[in-house]
């Protein structure tokens, strides 16, 4: 995934504001660039090199295993132009969780011209309505509209 560990950080920072969850972004060779729970950077994530190694749609963990490193919680690609660039993961009971997986599907990392820092941005005009949908379902009350 072309993005820098700072860009990355800003964009778990602001996931874990919106959704209160832990949240990492992991490199295609199963690394944790960066993540909100910062022991985690730099550690590989077994879930998300499983995902991209078997060409996974999702990944949920149910149960945590810290003798591997591994927390329960969802792991969705992040794919442009048909290649997995990397995995966003969240972390959480994934019966809490799984409502974020369709917004988190509808991102993608751009760059931002203005300030040469990378993004996630909508990749449809239908997101903010399923954004709002899956919020509201978690108890959240809206959504930014972009």
């Amino acid at each position: 995934m072309d993005l820098s560990p700072q860009d990355a950080m800003s964009i778990v920072t602001e996931m874990k504001r919106t959704i209160g969850h832990d949240v990492n972004i992991i490199e295609n060779n199963g690394v944790i660039l960066a993540s909100t729970n910062k022991a985690r950077i730099g550690t590989v994530h077994e879930g998300a090199r499983r995902l991209i190694e078997n060409r996974l749609d999702s990944l949920t963990v149910w149960e945590d295993d810290p003798a591997h490193g591994v927390q329960r919680g969802i792991n969705l690609p992040v794919v442009l132009d048909g290649r997995v660039e990397g995995v966003i993961g969240v972390t959480g009971d994934p019966a809490d969780i799984s409502v974020f997986g369709a917004v988190i599907q509808r991102l993608r990392p751009e760059r931002d011209e203005a300030t040469g820092r990378t993004v996630m941005v909508p990749t449809g005009e239908e997101f903010t309505y399923e954004c709002q949908l899956a919020l509201i379902a978690a108890g959240f009350t809206g959504c930014e509209s972009y």
